[in-house]
């Protein structure tokens, strides 16, 4: 550190006597002003962090919303095309797995259900969500590889044990558009 009066360099024998043997200045307005220097340093550091933080966060936040949206939209179909839409790109072949526990309680019913002939609405249920979870999966992977649609979807059933259930569905990753003069369509 130096002298901040003078500049020459403040030694361990000037700091020792407290004064600065080039101009005769008190060391410790030196001292002082060395340390407002280094918490000054420290604060500028801390708030680079925060707003580099805050940056990251917000691209993070940006990236997540940008997924959100195109996971949304993504076109899904069990044929090979959309009539409002052409196929511009074949990204690849895409895949969601789910396997689900049927839990006692499911198991119970369904043994009730099969001995009256009835449908169970437990095990119904199940199927449902491991559908939908092993289609969000594969939507997931298609938006990761780029796609904005998938055809050609096609589910699986497994039977892994009596109370777990498997599903599978594959399908294709597309890059569509919209074709130019079509109007808007509604289909549900």
């Amino acid at each position: 550190m130096n002298c901040i009066k003078c500049g020459h360099e403040i030694t361990s024998e000037m700091l020792t006597s407290g004064i600065c043997f080039q101009c005769g200045a008190p060391t410790s307005d030196t001292v002082e002003a060395y340390e407002r220097a280094q918490q000054e340093e420290k604060r500028k550091r801390a708030e680079m962090q925060s707003v580099a933080k805050q940056e990251r966060l917000r691209k993070q936040e940006q990236l997540q919303q940008e997924e959100s949206s195109r996971y949304k939209e993504h076109l899904l179909s069990t044929g090979y095309s959309f009539e409002t839409c052409s196929i511009e790109k074949y990204v690849g072949l895409v895949s969601g797995e789910s396997v689900i526990g049927t839990g006692w309680f499911s198991t119970m019913e369904s043994n009730i259900s099969d001995l009256f002939g009835v449908e169970s609405e437990a095990y119904s249920d199940k199927i449902k969500q491991a559908k939908k979870n092993a289609l969000d999966s594969m939507i997931k992977e298609s938006v990761s590889k780029g796609g904005n649609a998938i055809i050609g979807i096609s589910y699986e059933m497994i039977a892994l044990s009596r109370d777990m259930i498997g599903v599978s569905v594959n399908g294709t990753s597309v890059v569509v558009n919209k074709k130019e003069n079509e109007e808007e369509s509604t289909y549900v």
